[in-house]
């Protein structure tokens, strides 16, 4: 509840910093009414909202700095995905009333000038509406179409693109003359740089906890287990279903994986993590004793547990996303939860005999790539996940509450299933990265 409060708080400060511009600016009907004052007006406001929520999506998408404040910075990325999709809207409405103010054509909105320096600092916002318009293309619309690495280049942009941005306010925006917009530009550039300080910080390393690796083990041909050792006197300290990003050199790329086990006393801890791709693969590569860079902890997956210890409760795992519920299971009462586990087959999962010797028939393997046999185990079902398994085992689903991890198609059919079996919203926990 104390992370709802605090993202509440977050949305009210977002209005609180962005509807006064309807207020501050000089009203249009100050000399009497003409459409030209009125989007002139609205150009203005518009412009300076836009502003306002470019440096809230800085704000949200830097984990450097939502991550001094918040936990569950899924729900932060959420903020900064929604303002992303409708905040720009705001943004691109300002340029387009002006071009309509002044009669211009479309080139008017693309086609840099540099003829006078009234048109340069025009230009920066011309720079900038193009940025974002290219933001908002590969994210609001074709996002799914796009891999990450060259969507994540691309997003970088926004940050050239806010400077580019207050670039543009002071030599041509009439309302810049008013003391309040000039006194909320000056706050807003000390904010920007404040925040740009913070993410260099981050990028170079500074500020995260040195782990040595002391454990390497191949669970499958996909699939590896790490443990970390802290080098130094800074280690993070970890709940049970939280995620930490590792960072392999200092100035290279990070990436978020759940803890597996952790010990309080000493700071060390685990992950196991399945290789998917480039930086996965790299992570293959580390030798026992060699360095690397942790930041967090982060997230309040299954933080409901240690609130209610006795709750009942249904984990439903798909491949690696079996990892922020080995330690629960192995250390709450085998009748107060049941688990299902599903993979392609038998030899791509996890951890699956331990969890069955811990649950017995509590515990379910579903395997969808795999065909039954006279000589399968009883707590084996084939096919994908779905009702049926859960009521097989479970009279009253509405009683339980699920977490759910794995991947995203095989989450929100759970989801949909449970729903229809009249499990309660709010009772239905899913694990979200801040990625």
């Amino acid at each position: 509840m104390h992370e709802k409060r605090k993202h509440a708080a977050v949305i009210g400060l977002i209005a609180a910093s962005t509807l006064p511009f309807f207020f501050i600016i000089n009203s249009p009907f100050a000399d009497g009414f003409s459409s030209d004052a009125l989007i002139s007006y609205l150009s203005s406001v518009l412009g300076y909202a836009g502003i306002s929520l470019l440096v809230w999506q800085l704000l949200l998408g830097t984990r450097s700095i939502s991550g001094l404040f918040f936990d569950d910075l899924s729900a932060k990325l959420k903020l900064h995905s929604w303002l992303g999709k409708y905040g720009l809207l705001f943004v691109f409405a300002h340029p387009i009333l002006i071009m309509f103010r002044y009669s211009e054509s479309i080139t008017y909105l693309f086609l840099p000038s540099l003829s006078s320096e009234f048109e340069e600092h025009v230009t920066f916002g011309r720079l900038a509406f193009i940025a974002l318009l290219t933001i908002w293309l590969t994210s609001a619309i074709s996002r799914s179409k796009i891999s990450y690495r060259p969507w994540k280049y691309i997003h970088y942009l926004a940050y050239p693109t806010l400077v580019a941005s207050l670039l543009h306010v002071p030599e041509i925006g009439s309302s810049f003359e008013q003391q309040a917009v000039r006194f909320y530009w000056y706050v807003v550039v000390g904010i920007v740089i404040i925040a740009f300080a913070l993410r260099a910080r981050f990028f170079v390393g500074w500020g995260k906890a040195s782990y040595q690796l002391i454990g390497k083990k191949q669970l499958t041909d996909q699939i590896f287990m790490y443990r970390f050792r802290p080098s130094g006197q800074n280690y993070v300290t970890v709940r049970t279903g939280q995620y930490v990003y590792l960072q392999i050199s200092q100035f290279g790329e990070d990436h978020p994986f759940t803890v597996l086990d952790h010990d309080e006393a000493t700071g060390e801890f685990s992950v196991a993590f399945k290789v998917f791709g480039r930086y996965t693969r790299k992570l293959t590569t580390l030798n026992v004793e060699d360095i690397i860079l942790i930041d967090g902890p982060y997230g309040v997956f299954t933080s409901e547990l240690a609130i209610e210890p006795a709750m009942k409760t249904v984990f439903i795992a798909g491949g690696i996303g079996i990892t922020p519920f080995v330690k629960h299971v192995l250390e709450r009462p085998k009748d107060l939860q049941y688990m299902f586990f599903a993979n392609q087959n038998s030899q791509s999962a996890v951890f699956q005999e331990l969890l069955h010797s811990k649950l017995a028939e509590h515990y379910t393997d579903v395997y969808s790539h795999e065909a039954p046999s006279e000589t399968s185990p009883d707590h084996v079902r084939y096919g994908f996940m779905r009702p049926e398994l859960v009521a097989e085992k479970i009279a009253n689903p509405q009683e339980f509450n699920y977490f759910i991890c794995g991947p995203k198609p095989m989450m929100n059919a759970s989801v949909a299933f449970l729903k229809n079996m009249g499990v309660p919203k709010n009772q239905i926990h899913l694990e979200e990265f801040s990625f």
